[in-house]
């Protein structure tokens, strides 16, 4: 074992930033100690006094009668959530949700508006949706609200699931997979015209979720050809010879049905909290929080049901453009379908000069499309923001927001902007980024384990990861990755890793090909200038076993320090095995 003892690194990037406008961390002081009760952010909601406690059951929600319970969780749900100090209590059972009137594949089984001091508190009852497209929870302008001890699961898996028998070649690439009993078949409807996105990817036979070692995430689905039985013809339509090269007869086969219906949706909501809810599976990801202050999960689990193999289609946790940062407590995550936990800013483009210090601002998805405004609560007057452009890597200014307006989708500036390139092109044009969001984020005794791609994927500031385990993500375990071509950013500033262990992490294909892959990275990944995104990370007292390529690679970065981390043997996938922490300045 190699002991990397305390090692203080000033790297100066190569690009200056100016900081006269740096925004400072909301609370606490960097680095952060959840021992010395140091944290970025204010401690989570943990209980609301509910004097009032309502059963389900009064308005005609009764589990394990086989009927749908949608409309009288609803309607119990509208009655009391702004009554003011009310515990709406489920009982033990499973409450089936089988019909949504008329709402389409797009609708959420229970809507969760403009709660305030309300607790609704499942008492450990499974809801059992029977439309897997769907969301469950939809929780909107929400204010002093703990949501707790539920169970949710689908009756039917949105995702097919088998084993390769047979792989070959003719028009495109295919693989042959038989598929288990007790799933969906390729050919139904729920993959080939229903949901938005259909792909498959390839997991380890001896360690299942494990994604399968080598091989690439996301094989596109170009056609699906019925053989006998319960055996299917898979087109590939997105991987060459050489990517196929890697599948392999024996692997395990899974094909998702991916709708973009997170199973618990939050948004705006102030002092949420989601505490013991677990999720067996989901259309897409398991959590998501959007312009959220102080969002909290505490004890929440996202893992496959007894006898299933994996869990969601998507992300565990998404978090986009918070006001501030979530908190992470003894949460347990196996068996995603990407990303454990990502946590971003929205980069959007400025297209129009109005005057010497205001911009129009918008989002343009497709070339031959008008412009789309952002969304109204994007920036608020005060924010601290960078503009960027990704050809290059350069932040090329700082300011502050004096003015948004809204309904013209115009923002002002503090102070006077130079000439910038305008437009919608990701490379060449300005990206603005809120650098006031998303700060304060803290992960506490958490375990990750067996999940597809990263761990956590960091790309905001004023963070703490502490006693934590990153178990054979198939990625990198953590990354911040800053870089404006993809639309999610930015900046990885006052970042503390304590007492983690990080083991046998980053082994699929497109992470053994990167030149800047290692357990834990900080980097931008595809500019060539050095961004100087990066600065204050502090890692200490940290274990890295297993590891593949190195076990930690910083690029271009201020400030960092390590202490007392412990570096083991290299993964024998490593071409690498001597040289476990990389530098560059």
């Amino acid at each position: 074992m190699k002991n990397f003892f305390t090692v203080t690194l000033a790297l100066l990037a190569l690009q200056s930033l100016a900081a006269q406008n740096s925004v400072p961390p909301e609370m606490g002081t960097f680095p952060y100690s959840a021992k010395d009760g140091n944290f970025p952010r204010p401690a989570p909601l943990r209980e609301i006094d509910t004097p009032t406690v309502v059963k389900a059951s009064d308005f005609g929600a009764i589990p394990n009668d086989g009927k749908c319970d949608r409309a009288a969780l609803q309607k119990a749900i509208d009655t009391l959530k702004k009554r003011g100090n009310v515990k709406l209590l489920l009982e033990k059972g499973t409450y089936d949700i089988i019909d949504f009137g008329n709402t389409d594949r797009n609708s959420q089984a229970l809507i969760i508006e403009g709660a305030e001091n309300f607790v609704l508190d499942g008492n450990g009852a499974k809801i059992l949706m029977h439309k897997p497209l769907n969301k469950f929870i939809n929780a909107r302008h929400c204010k002093n609200t703990i949501i707790r001890n539920i169970i949710l699961d689908n009756s039917v898996r949105p995702a097919s699931f088998g084993k390769v028998i047979n792989t070959g070649k003719d028009s495109m690439n295919y693989v042959d997979v038989e598929i288990f009993d007790g799933y969906p078949t390729p050919d139904e409807e729920i993959f080939t015209s229903t949901a938005k996105s259909s792909f498959c990817y390839f997991l380890d036979e001896n360690n299942p979720p494990r994604h399968a070692p080598g091989t690439y995430g996301n094989y596109s689905v170009g056609k699906v050809q019925h053989l006998d039985g319960k055996k299917y013809r898979i087109y590939i339509s997105n991987r060459g010879d050489k990517q196929m090269a890697k599948t392999k007869v024996g692997m395990l086969w899974r094909n998702s049905a991916r709708n973009g219906n997170n199973a618990v949706s939050i948004y705006a909501a102030e002092n949420l909290t989601c505490e013991n809810i677990t999720i067996n599976s989901s259309n897409a990801g398991a959590f998501t929080g959007v312009s959220c202050l102080n969002l909290n999960f505490l004890g929440c689990r996202i893992e496959p049901a007894q006898g299933e193999v994996f869990s969601t289609n998507a992300d565990g946790f998404h978090m986009a453009n918070n006001r501030n940062g979530v908190w992470m407590e003894k949460c347990y995550v196996k068996g995603v379908g990407d990303d454990t936990m990502n946590t971003y800013k929205v980069g959007v483009f400025l297209h129009e000069r109005v005057d010497n210090r205001t911009f129009k601002v918008g989002i343009k998805v497709r070339k031959n499309e008008p412009p789309r405004k952002v969304s109204p609560d994007m920036f608020d007057d005060g924010d601290d923001i960078v503009l960027f452009t990704g050809g290059d890597g350069k932040i090329i200014f700082r300011a502050k927001v004096a003015k948004f307006d809204k309904k013209a989708g115009a923002i002002t500036f503090d102070r006077d902007v130079p000439e910038i390139p305008l437009g919608f092109d990701k490379m060449k044009s300005t990206t603005i980024y809120n650098v006031s969001r998303g700060k304060g984020t803290v992960i506490l005794d958490c375990v990750f384990e067996d999940n597809f791609r990263y761990g956590v994927f960091l790309k905001t500031s004023n963070v703490l990861i502490e006693n934590c385990k990153f178990i054979a993500q198939s990625a990198e375990a953590i990354a911040a990755f800053n870089e404006a071509g993809w639309p999610e950013g930015f900046l990885a500033e006052n970042v503390t890793i304590r007492n983690t262990l990080f083991k046998d992490c980053g082994f699929y294909g497109s992470y053994e090909e990167s030149p800047k892959a290692a357990t834990i990275v900080f980097a931008c990944e595809h500019q060539k200038q050095p961004p100087a995104q990066r600065k204050n990370i502090w890692l200490e007292n940290n274990t890295i076993e297993g590891w593949n390529k190195a076990a930690l690679r910083i690029i271009y970065a201020d400030n960092v320090t390590l202490k007392n981390n412990t570096i083991g043997e290299a993964s024998p996938r490593s071409p690498n095995k001597e040289n476990p922490v990389v530098i560059v300045k």
